[in-house]
């Protein structure tokens, strides 16, 4: 036999995890807990409390390996878990503030932050904003509290209005935090410097809660598709190319 030492209940499903360096993982789940193997005759548990009565079903895609059974939805780096789907930030703690400086117009900005997973996929701005008013010589914006993210994240990008429009329903990019642990930043760029418009459509949670759990998911075409979905179970989702968690909210 493989494993000397006994895993503590029956094995319901397997899965063999390739990363695209050809690592190899197998995937066992028993008991509830996902556990893996790499050839040693061991397992190290990844982590436990699934659902123990569901068949998981198996999908890998750019490196993450994805599971799901109809009542929980999860991916795994072979190391960490977390759910499916990209979660905005929670924006409710961030400030800005006018100060002296140049670069800005005089105006009314509206900030709002998405979150950068896995150095690829990016979530929804934030559905809070935060305000900041120039005038005179106070033409920059110091933000504060920016929030960070959990397993995944890698970095943040910051977007505002062009106050020149008068709208705060569009915002553009202002820069990308390439990290998740600085909490500051100060604005001064031009409206006509900003960069690409922000995405409002990417669902949050993509596979969790009660919009969707799919009980069966394949990566296919560079991407995930997802199915037997309570309340959708004749539709079939789709992610955006090569971005397996990002699902548009009309797809």
């Amino acid at each position: 036999k493989y494993n000397p030492s006994a895993l503590s209940a029956v094995i319901k499903d397997a899965f063999e995890f390739v990363k695209e360096d050809g690592t190899r993982t197998l995937l066992v789940m028993e008991g509830g807990r996902l556990q893996k193997t790499t050839g040693s005759g061991t397992f190290t548990q990844i982590t436990s409390g699934l659902t123990s009565t569901e068949n998981m079903e198996f999908a890998t895609a750019r490196d993450r390996a994805y599971l799901v059974n109809g009542a929980e939805a999860k991916s795994t780096n072979g190391t960490d878990i977390r759910n499916m789907g990209l979660l905005p930030p929670n924006a409710t703690s961030m400030t800005a503030t006018p100060a002296a400086g140049a670069g800005l117009s005089v105006g009314t900005y509206f900030y709002a932050v998405s979150f950068l997973y896995d150095g690829f996929q990016e979530s929804s701005i934030s559905a809070q904003t935060v305000t900041a008013t120039t005038s005179g010589g106070n033409l920059q914006v110091n933000l504060a509290s920016i929030p960070t993210g959990g397993t995944g994240v890698t970095a943040r990008k910051i977007y505002r209005n062009i106050v020149a429009s008068g709208s705060a329903a569009s915002k553009f990019l202002v820069t990308t935090i390439n990290d998740n642990s600085t909490t500051t930043y100060s604005d001064n760029i031009a409206d006509a410097s900003l960069g690409s418009e922000a995405l409002t459509d990417v669902l949050p949670l993509l596979f969790s809660g009660t919009f969707i759990l799919p009980k069966y998911v394949l990566y296919y075409a560079n991407r995930m598709w997802a199915a037997n979905i309570p309340g959708g179970r004749d539709q079939l989702y789709a992610s955006d190319q090569l971005n397996p968690d990002q699902v548009r909210e009309l797809n």
